[in-house]
């Protein structure tokens, strides 16, 4: 690992052993306590996609019942303003 590599001329180096050896602690690090937070959650990624689902479903619910308020608002002043 000690050649370096050129781009455009300019000479890029690489990591030093301390480096990559901390960022591969840190990167381990990270998983286990992402694995834990998972399994201390139970949260699945079937039961992460149903619950985005559900998410999803209910914004479309709320979305459709404004435009359903709206319509039914706009053909009730529709048909006073017929009378009037």
């Amino acid at each position: 690992m000690a050649e370096q590599w050129h781009d455009n001329g300019t000479p890029l180096v690489s990591p030093d052993a301390k480096f990559r050896a901390d960022l591969h602690r840190a990167l381990q690090a990270t998983h286990q306590r992402q694995q834990g937070q998972r399994q201390r959650s139970g949260d699945t990624p079937a039961r992460q996609l149903l619950a985005d689902g559900a998410r999803g479903l209910a914004a479309f619910g709320l979305v459709a019942l404004v435009f359903a308020l709206g319509y039914a608002l706009g053909q009730r002043s529709a048909s006073t303003s017929r009378r009037g």
